[in-house]
């Protein structure tokens, strides 16, 4: 699953810490079907690098 998702209060930041992730630096996180994180990458990623993961996620009982 692709989409997005809320993120967790950081009391250090006193904010979202995806709030702060995605303002420094490019990051993709991948969900499996049970909507936990199966993936992540920190850098910009094209979609034909992303595809693979996906469906190999998507495989997965």
């Amino acid at each position: 699953m692709i989409g997005t998702h809320a993120s967790a209060p950081n009391p250090n930041l006193g904010m979202p810490l995806a709030a702060v992730a995605g303002r420094v630096i490019p990051s993709t996180r991948v969900l499996d079907r049970q909507h936990r994180v199966a993936a992540v990458y920190l850098k910009a990623l094209p979609a034909e690098d992303l595809e693979p993961v996906v469906e190999r996620i998507a495989r997965e009982p």
